[in-house]
Protein backbone atom coordinates (compact mmCIF):
# COMPACT_ATOMS: atom_id res chain seq x y z
CA UNK A 1 0.00 0.00 0.00
CA UNK A 2 1.48 3.03 -1.26
CA UNK A 3 2.22 5.88 1.98
CA UNK A 4 0.09 8.84 2.11
CA UNK A 5 0.65 11.76 0.26
CA UNK A 6 2.95 14.50 2.51
CA UNK A 7 0.96 17.82 2.91
CA UNK A 8 2.11 21.17 0.85
CA UNK A 9 3.35 22.74 4.04
CA UNK A 10 4.69 19.99 5.99
CA UNK A 11 7.00 19.34 2.65
CA UNK A 12 8.26 23.28 2.52
CA UNK A 13 8.59 22.87 6.05
CA UNK A 14 10.95 19.89 5.82
CA UNK A 15 13.25 21.49 3.00
CA UNK A 16 13.60 24.77 4.83
CA UNK A 17 15.05 22.53 7.95
CA UNK A 18 17.74 20.96 5.56
CA UNK A 19 18.68 24.04 3.52
CA UNK A 20 22.16 25.24 5.09
CA UNK A 21 22.11 28.97 6.06
CA UNK A 22 23.63 32.03 5.26
CA UNK A 23 25.63 31.53 8.53
CA UNK A 24 27.03 28.44 8.26
CA UNK A 25 30.46 27.85 6.35
CA UNK A 26 29.20 26.58 2.87
CA UNK A 27 27.47 29.84 2.56
CA UNK A 28 30.00 33.38 3.39
CA UNK A 29 29.58 36.34 3.22
CA UNK A 30 31.26 38.90 0.16
CA UNK A 31 31.65 42.47 -0.21
CA UNK A 32 30.92 43.69 -3.16
CA UNK A 33 30.45 46.85 -5.21
CA UNK A 34 27.68 48.76 -6.44
CA UNK A 35 27.66 47.29 -10.04
CA UNK A 36 26.82 43.95 -8.32
CA UNK A 37 24.37 44.50 -5.36
CA UNK A 38 21.34 44.71 -7.21
CA UNK A 39 18.87 41.31 -5.64
CA UNK A 40 21.64 40.76 -3.47
CA UNK A 41 20.63 39.87 0.36
CA UNK A 42 22.05 42.80 2.91
CA UNK A 43 24.26 41.37 5.47
CA UNK A 44 24.81 43.70 8.37
CA UNK A 45 22.96 46.90 8.71
CA UNK A 46 23.91 49.47 6.82
CA UNK A 47 24.55 53.51 8.67
CA UNK A 48 25.06 56.70 6.71
CA UNK A 49 28.72 58.19 6.22
CA UNK A 50 27.54 61.26 4.99
CA UNK A 51 24.85 63.74 6.15
CA UNK A 52 22.33 64.58 3.17
CA UNK A 53 21.66 67.14 2.19
CA UNK A 54 25.00 68.51 3.22
CA UNK A 55 24.07 71.94 3.71
CA UNK A 56 20.39 73.65 3.64
CA UNK A 57 19.83 73.58 -0.14
CA UNK A 58 17.00 74.98 -2.70
CA UNK A 59 14.40 73.46 -3.68
CA UNK A 60 12.98 75.69 -6.35
CA UNK A 61 14.87 78.20 -8.63
CA UNK A 62 14.37 81.38 -7.56
CA UNK A 63 15.83 84.17 -4.94
CA UNK A 64 17.20 83.96 -1.12
CA UNK A 65 16.52 86.32 1.02
CA UNK A 66 15.70 87.28 4.43
CA UNK A 67 12.57 87.73 5.85
CA UNK A 68 12.48 90.84 7.09
CA UNK A 69 12.32 91.96 3.41
CA UNK A 70 9.57 90.62 2.32
CA UNK A 71 7.00 91.71 5.31
CA UNK A 72 5.42 94.04 2.98
CA UNK A 73 4.98 93.69 -0.73
CA UNK A 74 5.77 94.26 -3.45
CA UNK A 75 9.72 94.82 -1.95
CA UNK A 76 12.66 95.82 -3.93
CA UNK A 77 16.05 94.23 -3.26
CA UNK A 78 19.63 93.75 -4.52
CA UNK A 79 21.01 90.63 -6.44
CA UNK A 80 24.23 90.43 -4.94
CA UNK A 81 25.38 86.83 -6.54
CA UNK A 82 24.59 83.58 -7.39
CA UNK A 83 24.26 80.19 -6.19
CA UNK A 84 24.32 76.79 -8.28
CA UNK A 85 24.58 73.29 -7.60
CA UNK A 86 28.16 72.70 -7.15
CA UNK A 87 29.17 76.51 -7.28
CA UNK A 88 27.66 78.12 -4.12
CA UNK A 89 27.63 82.06 -3.53
CA UNK A 90 30.64 82.52 -1.41
CA UNK A 91 29.31 85.40 0.93
CA UNK A 92 26.27 86.11 3.11
CA UNK A 93 22.84 88.10 2.96
CA UNK A 94 22.01 90.86 4.82
CA UNK A 95 18.81 93.32 5.02
CA UNK A 96 17.94 94.36 1.44
CA UNK A 97 19.69 92.26 -0.38
CA UNK A 98 19.16 88.85 -2.56
CA UNK A 99 21.02 85.91 -4.05
CA UNK A 100 20.12 84.13 -7.12
CA UNK A 101 19.81 80.65 -6.45
CA UNK A 102 19.04 77.22 -8.36
CA UNK A 103 17.22 74.28 -7.44
CA UNK A 104 19.74 72.35 -5.13
CA UNK A 105 21.94 74.70 -4.43
CA UNK A 106 23.65 75.95 -1.06
CA UNK A 107 21.70 78.58 0.67
CA UNK A 108 23.71 81.02 1.69
CA UNK A 109 24.05 82.25 5.61
CA UNK A 110 21.17 84.54 6.36
CA UNK A 111 18.63 82.52 3.58
CA UNK A 112 15.29 82.39 5.67
CA UNK A 113 12.95 82.73 2.15
CA UNK A 114 13.03 81.27 -1.34
CA UNK A 115 11.05 83.46 -3.55
CA UNK A 116 10.07 81.85 -6.85
CA UNK A 117 11.31 83.73 -9.82
CA UNK A 118 7.71 83.68 -11.16
CA UNK A 119 6.99 85.68 -8.20
CA UNK A 120 9.83 88.66 -9.20
CA UNK A 121 10.05 91.01 -12.28
CA UNK A 122 14.35 92.57 -12.21
CA UNK A 123 15.96 95.02 -13.80
CA UNK A 124 19.58 97.23 -13.17
CA UNK A 125 20.22 94.22 -10.58
CA UNK A 126 17.62 94.96 -8.77
CA UNK A 127 14.00 92.48 -8.52
CA UNK A 128 10.75 93.51 -7.60
CA UNK A 129 9.19 90.89 -4.98
CA UNK A 130 5.10 90.93 -5.48
CA UNK A 131 5.08 87.21 -3.99
CA UNK A 132 6.25 85.76 -0.67
CA UNK A 133 5.96 82.06 0.58
CA UNK A 134 6.21 81.68 4.67
CA UNK A 135 10.10 81.39 5.94
CA UNK A 136 11.47 78.26 5.68
CA UNK A 137 9.08 76.74 2.27
CA UNK A 138 11.41 75.60 -0.88
CA UNK A 139 14.48 75.34 1.55
CA UNK A 140 15.65 71.88 2.67
CA UNK A 141 17.42 71.67 5.81
CA UNK A 142 20.87 70.14 6.24
CA UNK A 143 20.55 66.30 7.08
CA UNK A 144 16.73 66.21 5.83
CA UNK A 145 16.87 62.77 4.35
CA UNK A 146 19.25 61.40 6.77
CA UNK A 147 22.47 62.32 8.88
CA UNK A 148 26.04 60.85 9.62
CA UNK A 149 25.04 57.66 11.41
CA UNK A 150 21.36 57.40 10.66
CA UNK A 151 20.28 53.52 9.80
CA UNK A 152 19.96 53.10 5.90
CA UNK A 153 19.36 49.93 4.93
CA UNK A 154 18.78 46.49 7.59
CA UNK A 155 20.82 43.62 6.97
CA UNK A 156 18.68 41.15 5.48
CA UNK A 157 16.96 43.32 3.23
CA UNK A 158 16.89 42.48 -0.77
CA UNK A 159 18.39 45.21 -2.41
CA UNK A 160 16.91 47.08 -5.33
CA UNK A 161 17.82 50.18 -7.26
CA UNK A 162 16.47 52.85 -4.80
CA UNK A 163 18.16 51.18 -2.06
CA UNK A 164 21.46 51.39 -4.21
CA UNK A 165 20.61 55.14 -4.95
CA UNK A 166 20.28 55.65 -1.26
CA UNK A 167 23.53 53.73 0.00
CA UNK A 168 25.37 55.27 -2.50
CA UNK A 169 24.21 59.16 -1.35
CA UNK A 170 25.06 58.18 2.33
CA UNK A 171 29.09 57.09 1.38
CA UNK A 172 29.25 53.80 0.28
CA UNK A 173 30.71 52.12 -2.80
CA UNK A 174 30.65 49.04 -1.66
CA UNK A 175 28.49 46.97 1.12
CA UNK A 176 28.56 43.67 2.31
CA UNK A 177 26.23 40.82 1.20
CA UNK A 178 25.38 37.46 1.31
CA UNK A 179 27.10 34.73 -1.30
CA UNK A 180 24.48 34.05 -3.46
CA UNK A 181 24.04 30.11 -3.00
CA UNK A 182 25.11 27.74 -5.55
CA UNK A 183 22.38 25.59 -7.34
CA UNK A 184 23.00 23.10 -9.38
CA UNK A 185 20.47 22.21 -12.38
CA UNK A 186 19.82 19.04 -13.97
CA UNK A 187 17.45 18.20 -16.56
CA UNK A 188 16.91 14.79 -17.45
CA UNK A 189 15.03 12.34 -19.95
CA UNK A 190 16.22 10.20 -22.97
CA UNK A 191 13.85 12.18 -24.96
CA UNK A 192 15.08 15.80 -24.20
CA UNK A 193 17.75 17.95 -26.63
CA UNK A 194 18.53 21.25 -26.24
CA UNK A 195 17.25 24.48 -27.18
CA UNK A 196 17.60 25.25 -30.43
CA UNK A 197 17.88 21.89 -31.81
CA UNK A 198 15.61 20.43 -34.38
CA UNK A 199 14.03 17.59 -32.52
CA UNK A 200 12.75 13.95 -33.86
CA UNK A 201 9.50 12.15 -33.74
CA UNK A 202 10.72 11.01 -30.28
CA UNK A 203 12.32 13.73 -28.56
CA UNK A 204 11.18 17.44 -27.45
CA UNK A 205 13.43 20.37 -26.82
CA UNK A 206 14.06 21.11 -23.23
CA UNK A 207 12.84 24.16 -21.77
CA UNK A 208 12.68 23.11 -17.96
CA UNK A 209 16.17 23.81 -17.54
CA UNK A 210 16.23 26.85 -18.85
CA UNK A 211 13.28 27.98 -16.88
CA UNK A 212 15.03 27.02 -13.40
CA UNK A 213 17.88 28.52 -14.51
CA UNK A 214 15.98 32.14 -15.06
CA UNK A 215 14.30 31.38 -11.71
CA UNK A 216 17.19 30.82 -9.69
CA UNK A 217 18.70 33.92 -11.14
CA UNK A 218 16.01 35.85 -10.31
CA UNK A 219 15.61 34.16 -6.88
CA UNK A 220 19.30 35.49 -6.34
CA UNK A 221 21.33 31.88 -6.40
CA UNK A 222 24.14 31.04 -8.71
CA UNK A 223 23.76 28.58 -11.14
CA UNK A 224 25.32 25.54 -12.15
CA UNK A 225 23.90 23.86 -15.07
CA UNK A 226 24.68 20.69 -15.24
CA UNK A 227 22.78 20.09 -18.43
CA UNK A 228 20.34 17.06 -20.00
CA UNK A 229 21.37 13.95 -18.77
CA UNK A 230 19.81 10.55 -20.29
CA UNK A 231 17.69 8.21 -17.80
CA UNK A 232 20.59 5.66 -17.21
CA UNK A 233 22.22 4.86 -13.62
CA UNK A 234 25.31 5.33 -14.68
CA UNK A 235 24.80 8.53 -16.52
CA UNK A 236 22.50 9.68 -13.49
CA UNK A 237 25.50 9.35 -10.84
CA UNK A 238 27.88 10.75 -12.79
CA UNK A 239 25.73 13.94 -13.06
CA UNK A 240 24.55 13.56 -8.87
CA UNK A 241 28.72 13.61 -8.48
CA UNK A 242 29.38 16.61 -10.54
CA UNK A 243 26.51 18.15 -8.92
CA UNK A 244 27.37 17.51 -5.07
CA UNK A 245 29.58 20.71 -5.15
CA UNK A 246 26.88 22.63 -5.21
CA UNK A 247 24.76 24.26 -2.06
CA UNK A 248 21.57 22.55 -3.46
CA UNK A 249 20.78 20.21 -6.20
CA UNK A 250 17.94 21.01 -8.23
CA UNK A 251 16.18 18.56 -11.26
CA UNK A 252 13.40 18.33 -13.63
CA UNK A 253 11.97 14.98 -14.65
CA UNK A 254 12.24 11.13 -13.26
CA UNK A 255 10.68 11.93 -9.85
CA UNK A 256 7.71 9.97 -10.28
CA UNK A 257 6.75 5.81 -10.58
CA UNK A 258 7.92 4.86 -14.22
CA UNK A 259 10.94 2.33 -15.16
CA UNK A 260 12.42 5.53 -16.32
CA UNK A 261 12.01 7.86 -13.52
CA UNK A 262 15.99 7.47 -12.88
CA UNK A 263 15.66 10.17 -9.66
CA UNK A 264 12.77 8.55 -7.89
CA UNK A 265 14.32 5.39 -8.34
CA UNK A 266 18.22 6.70 -6.95
CA UNK A 267 16.43 8.45 -4.14
CA UNK A 268 14.06 5.73 -3.25
CA UNK A 269 16.72 2.85 -3.00
CA UNK A 270 18.80 4.78 -0.11
CA UNK A 271 16.07 4.89 2.52
CA UNK A 272 18.84 7.48 4.17
CA UNK A 273 19.16 9.84 1.31
CA UNK A 274 15.24 10.23 1.30
CA UNK A 275 13.60 12.63 2.99
CA UNK A 276 9.94 12.46 1.38
CA UNK A 277 8.59 11.54 -2.08
CA UNK A 278 4.78 12.44 -3.24
CA UNK A 279 3.29 15.58 -2.01
CA UNK A 280 -0.66 16.65 -1.92
CA UNK A 281 -0.60 18.57 -4.52
CA UNK A 282 -1.41 19.72 -8.03
CA UNK A 283 0.06 20.19 -10.26
CA UNK A 284 3.13 18.54 -8.58
CA UNK A 285 2.81 15.24 -7.00
CA UNK A 286 5.77 13.57 -7.64
CA UNK A 287 8.08 15.97 -5.72
CA UNK A 288 11.25 14.11 -4.02
CA UNK A 289 13.52 15.10 -1.59
CA UNK A 290 16.51 14.33 -0.13
CA UNK A 291 20.34 14.11 0.37
CA UNK A 292 22.99 13.18 -2.38
CA UNK A 293 26.37 12.73 -1.36
CA UNK A 294 25.50 15.51 1.31
CA UNK A 295 24.02 17.51 -0.51
CA UNK A 296 20.23 18.91 -0.63
CA UNK A 297 18.25 17.06 -3.66
CA UNK A 298 14.87 18.64 -4.94
CA UNK A 299 13.50 16.68 -7.89
CA UNK A 300 11.09 18.24 -9.58
CA UNK A 301 8.18 16.44 -12.12
CA UNK A 302 8.60 17.31 -15.23
CA UNK A 303 6.07 18.46 -16.39
CA UNK A 304 6.88 22.07 -17.42
CA UNK A 305 3.94 23.74 -15.26
CA UNK A 306 4.39 21.15 -12.61
CA UNK A 307 8.26 22.35 -12.77
CA UNK A 308 7.49 25.80 -12.83
CA UNK A 309 4.71 25.87 -9.97
CA UNK A 310 6.80 23.81 -7.69
CA UNK A 311 9.45 25.97 -8.39
CA UNK A 312 7.93 28.86 -7.41
CA UNK A 313 6.62 27.22 -3.93
CA UNK A 314 9.68 25.05 -2.90
CA UNK A 315 12.52 26.04 -4.78
CA UNK A 316 11.72 29.48 -3.84
CA UNK A 317 11.30 28.76 -0.03
CA UNK A 318 14.66 26.80 -0.08
CA UNK A 319 16.40 29.96 -1.30
CA UNK A 320 14.91 32.67 0.85
CA UNK A 321 16.34 29.84 3.70
CA UNK A 322 19.78 30.01 3.05
CA UNK A 323 19.62 33.83 2.32
CA UNK A 324 18.11 34.12 5.94
CA UNK A 325 15.37 35.75 4.43
CA UNK A 326 11.23 34.65 5.93
CA UNK A 327 10.73 31.74 3.49
CA UNK A 328 7.02 31.78 3.69
CA UNK A 329 4.94 32.34 0.38
CA UNK A 330 3.44 35.75 0.45
CA UNK A 331 -0.06 35.29 0.05
CA UNK A 332 -3.27 37.62 -0.63
CA UNK A 333 -6.90 37.65 -1.01
CA UNK A 334 -8.63 37.50 -4.20
CA UNK A 335 -12.53 37.24 -5.23
CA UNK A 336 -13.12 34.86 -7.43
CA UNK A 337 -15.01 35.75 -10.79
CA UNK A 338 -16.13 32.19 -11.56
CA UNK A 339 -17.19 29.29 -9.77
CA UNK A 340 -15.00 26.33 -8.11
CA UNK A 341 -15.75 23.34 -7.72
CA UNK A 342 -15.17 21.13 -4.15
CA UNK A 343 -11.50 20.20 -4.15
CA UNK A 344 -9.94 16.27 -3.08
CA UNK A 345 -7.12 15.62 -0.86
CA UNK A 346 -4.44 17.76 -3.25
CA UNK A 347 -3.74 21.18 -2.67
CA UNK A 348 -4.38 23.34 -5.97
CA UNK A 349 -2.38 25.70 -7.71
CA UNK A 350 -4.56 26.99 -10.40
CA UNK A 351 -3.10 29.41 -12.91
CA UNK A 352 -4.89 32.99 -13.08
CA UNK A 353 -5.26 36.37 -13.94
CA UNK A 354 -5.47 39.11 -11.30
CA UNK A 355 -7.88 42.17 -12.11
CA UNK A 356 -8.38 45.22 -9.54
CA UNK A 357 -12.22 46.77 -10.23
CA UNK A 358 -12.96 50.52 -9.08
CA UNK A 359 -13.32 50.17 -5.93
CA UNK A 360 -10.23 48.95 -5.59
CA UNK A 361 -10.96 45.33 -4.70
CA UNK A 362 -8.91 42.24 -6.33
CA UNK A 363 -10.46 39.36 -8.35
CA UNK A 364 -8.99 36.39 -9.46
CA UNK A 365 -10.05 34.71 -12.42
CA UNK A 366 -8.92 30.84 -12.86
CA UNK A 367 -8.13 29.36 -16.36
CA UNK A 368 -10.66 26.47 -17.46
CA UNK A 369 -8.36 24.86 -18.65
CA UNK A 370 -5.36 23.87 -15.84
CA UNK A 371 -3.70 21.23 -17.96
CA UNK A 372 0.30 20.81 -16.76
CA UNK A 373 1.69 20.41 -19.97
CA UNK A 374 0.42 23.63 -20.92
CA UNK A 375 3.43 25.99 -20.38
CA UNK A 376 1.41 28.65 -22.70
CA UNK A 377 -1.37 29.51 -20.10
CA UNK A 378 1.79 29.48 -17.05
CA UNK A 379 2.92 32.32 -19.01
CA UNK A 380 -0.42 34.60 -19.13
CA UNK A 381 -0.86 33.81 -15.55
CA UNK A 382 0.34 36.22 -13.54
CA UNK A 383 -1.59 34.84 -10.31
CA UNK A 384 -1.82 31.27 -8.64
CA UNK A 385 -5.63 30.47 -6.79
CA UNK A 386 -4.38 28.56 -3.78
CA UNK A 387 -7.01 25.96 -3.02
CA UNK A 388 -6.48 23.96 0.15
CA UNK A 389 -7.47 20.16 0.13
CA UNK A 390 -10.99 19.42 0.78
CA UNK A 391 -12.00 22.45 0.12
CA UNK A 392 -15.85 23.08 -0.95
CA UNK A 393 -17.12 24.10 -3.57
CA UNK A 394 -16.26 28.19 -3.69
CA UNK A 395 -19.39 30.41 -5.55
CA UNK A 396 -18.24 33.72 -7.63
CA UNK A 397 -17.49 36.84 -5.29
CA UNK A 398 -15.74 34.30 -2.37
CA UNK A 399 -12.03 35.42 -1.36
CA UNK A 400 -9.23 33.07 -2.23
CA UNK A 401 -6.26 33.04 -1.36
CA UNK A 402 -3.58 34.06 -4.37
CA UNK A 403 -0.13 33.55 -4.63
CA UNK A 404 1.45 36.56 -7.26
CA UNK A 405 3.79 35.26 -9.79
CA UNK A 406 7.46 37.46 -9.00
CA UNK A 407 8.64 39.21 -11.84
CA UNK A 408 10.98 37.64 -14.21
CA UNK A 409 9.71 34.19 -12.80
Amino acid sequence: MPSPLLAVDDAIKQIIAAMPSAGEETLNLNTAPMADLLGRVLAHDVTARLTHPPHDVSAMDGYAVRAADVMSLPAAVEVIGESAAGHPFDGSITGGQAVRIFTGAHCPPGTEVIILQEDTTSGNGVITINDAPAAGKFIRPKGNDFAAGDLIAKAGCRLDARHLALIASSGHGEVTVKTKPLVAVISTGDELVPPGTTPSASQIVSSNGVMLAATLTALGAEVLPIGIVADQDDALAQALRDAAKADLIVTSGGASVGQHDGIARIMTADQDALTFWRIAMRPGKPLVFGHIHNTPLLGLPGNPVSTGVCAMVFVAAAIRAMLGEDPAMTTEHARLTTALPANDQRQDFLRARLTVDDNGILHASPFSKQDSGMMGLLTKADALVIRPPHAEAAAVGEAVRVLRIPPLI
